[in-house]
């Protein structure tokens, strides 16, 4: 399968987690974590982008959407 077709299907993911939890009226921030942390694992296991890169997401993603900054995250 084409990493960019496993990709599309990782964000398609994401997406779709991040829709079906705010239905539900859960905390923005926890809707966010969720997703974000969705978004790494279905990265890695299909391997749609390098390991190494998927592990920098957090450093961008967090402060990004305010989930920790980037004194906390960073250690």
């Amino acid at each position: 399968m084409k990493k960019s077709l496993k990709g599309l299907i990782c964000l398609a993911t994401t997406i779709g987690f991040y829709i079906l939890l705010s239905i539900y009226g859960i905390e923005s921030g926890i809707v966010n974590m969720a997703s974000i942390l969705i978004l790494m694992a279905s990265l890695w296991v299909t391997e749609a982008i390098n390991i190494y890169i998927t592990a920098l997401f957090p450093l961008i993603l967090f402060p990004f959407f305010g989930i920790m900054s980037m004194k906390e995250v960073s250690p």
